[in-house]
């Protein structure tokens, strides 16, 4: 689960859902369109420290221990994201659709803030390409900093999350920087979980997108109770096959 995606100010989620009041009236097409061919994997494995009742004869067994399941996901698709408005506090209103050989996302309203904070509608379920691409669109990414070779900063996670995103430019190649990106967020609670992300990405930074993206995961969430958690290790690779921008 990508931390940036946290809950929207009230007014700003209203007007992505509603569309209307963010977009221009009158439009009846996207302002630009981006498409990316995107690889996922990922390796589950889900660990229960069970109690030893076996509940058969009225009385504890000797069953207790450490119950572990695994799963593997494998897919490869396509991400389709149509901008629908730019907000004039930095923000982007876009329509994201995910097409994969395993998994479907409909199209799915979302509000990207400058800072690559995400709202959408709570009941939403967002696809993995959602959670990770659209963060990368924000429009305060790289604004106003100097992108040459060894520049680096420092985003703090939002505020309920403990972390950070570290970024360094290790490259650049006219318009295009590579970034390296290393991030750590963890969330405390009975369901709270802890995240580790390693990612390149070669950036255009003219058009305000990524062209480029290899990104490792690891995730450990506590499922219901703290008896049981979730370790997902990922990789994901998506790479810009199409946008209405290229030839501006």
């Amino acid at each position: 689960m990508n931390l940036r995606s946290l809950a929207a100010p009230a007014a700003a989620l209203a007007c992505v859902l509603t569309a209307a009041p963010c977009a221009a009236a009158g439009a009846t097409k996207p302002l630009r369109t981006l498409v990316y061919d995107l690889h996922y994997t990922a390796f589950n494995r889900s660990n229960e420290q069970t109690s030893g009742f076996t509940g058969g004869g009225g009385g504890a067994g000797t069953g207790g221990g450490d119950v572990e399941r695994t799963s593997d996901i494998d897919d490869h698709g396509t991400l389709t994201i149509d901008v629908i408005a730019a907000t004039q506090d930095g923000g982007l209103v876009v329509d994201t659709t995910y097409s994969g050989q395993n998994s479907m996302q409909p199209k799915l309203r979302v509000a990207i803030f400058s800072d690559g904070r995400l709202g959408m509608d709570p009941a939403a379920l967002p696809s993995v390409a959602t959670l990770y691409l659209a963060p990368l669109l924000a429009r305060g990414l790289v604004a106003g900093r100097n992108l040459d070779t060894g520049v680096t900063w420092t985003e703090p996670a939002q505020p309920g999350v403990k972390g950070d995103w570290n970024y360094k430019v290790t490259g650049i190649d006219g318009d295009v920087a590579t970034l390296e990106v290393d991030a750590t967020r963890s969330v405390a609670g009975p369901r709270g979980f802890d995240e580790t992300d390693s990612e390149t990405t070669r950036y255009d930074t003219t058009k305000l997108c990524p062209v480029a993206v290899d990104l490792t995961t690891t995730s450990h969430h506590v499922v219901a109770t703290q008896s049981q958690y979730v370790m997902t290790k990922a990789h994901l690779t998506a790479t810009l096959v199409s946008d209405t921008f290229a030839n501006r």
